[in-house]
């Protein structure tokens, strides 16, 4: 049985970046970059789905929320998936109800484990998290399934954006990665600085072979507070040397194993 997801590029540009690929699926495959006519409620309004296959699209998107409060994903399901239900044979994706945080922000409200709607059509209450909409999107039979996250207004401070960024990576136990040659890259987002897993991983880089340590005393010293704390919260904390400068790499090792004792 083939995979239900599979990426391939076809042809890089030779002088950009740009590329096309193909994604195939368990309904067929479609071509990137794509455009996806939007069938918010299950169906692509005015247009019947061989008049959109005719336009050359080759996946639709539906939406989560709406389809979950009308006419629900238990009857979807009942009729076979969203395919079925909306005479498309072709791949779907479905997004996770994250925009309508945004869209209907005056009917819900945010907290760590999800939004609770007041729904447009009936203004019954639904508590959407991010366990439930991936549940709502595996019984609508999509192809595509978004995770479930927030989409902050654009001109909400900073802050804002870098918690709900880390929520979404907290609840999906996914990673966040930062690079940069300077230690204020690690300060410039403080609501990045968050436990989305675990364990902390981290390769300090940019050794220099006339440090005799590696690093100067700040560096080390910046880098062993963390370490501690991070330690203190819980978290496992795996601290690699990986530079050009090898040579430096042990004693750099020792000279923070001295400051974490």
């Amino acid at each position: 049985m083939p995979p239900p997801l599979h990426f391939e590029i076809l042809r890089r540009s030779p002088s950009s970046r740009a590329r096309v690929g193909r994604v195939s699926t368990l309904h067929g495959a479609f071509d990137t970059p794509a455009f996806m006519p939007v069938g918010t409620q299950g169906t692509i309004k005015g247009v019947l789905p061989d008049h959109v296959a005719a336009t050359g699209a080759q996946i639709i998107l539906a939406n989560t929320y709406h389809l979950m409060l009308r006419p629900g994903e238990d009857v979807v399901a009942q009729l076979g998936d969203l395919h079925q239900f909306m005479s498309w044979p072709g791949p779907i994706l479905t997004d996770s109800g994250g925009f309508q945080v945004f869209s209907l922000s005056d009917l819900n409200k945010i907290d760590d484990t999800g939004v609770t709607f007041k729904s447009n059509i009936d203004g019954s209450i639904h508590h959407l998290t991010p366990t439930k909409s991936i549940e709502v999107q595996n019984k609508l039979g999509a192809d595509i399934i978004m995770a479930f996250d927030e989409c902050p207004p654009a001109n909400a401070e900073p802050i804002y954006h870098e918690q709900a960024v880390a929520r979404t990576l907290r609840t999906e136990r996914a990673a966040l990665i930062l690079a940069g040659r300077n230690l204020a890259l690690w300060t410039k987002y403080p609501g990045l600085d968050s436990v989305t897993a675990d364990f902390r991983y981290l390769r300090l880089r940019r050794c220099a072979e006339d440090e005799p340590t590696g690093y100067n005393p700040d560096a080390l010293d910046h880098w062993a507070e963390r370490a501690k704390n991070w330690t203190a919260e819980g978290s496992d904390v795996f601290l690699y040397f990986i530079n050009g400068a090898k040579i430096r790499a042990p004693a750099a090792a020792q000279a923070l194993l001295a400051r974490l004792k």
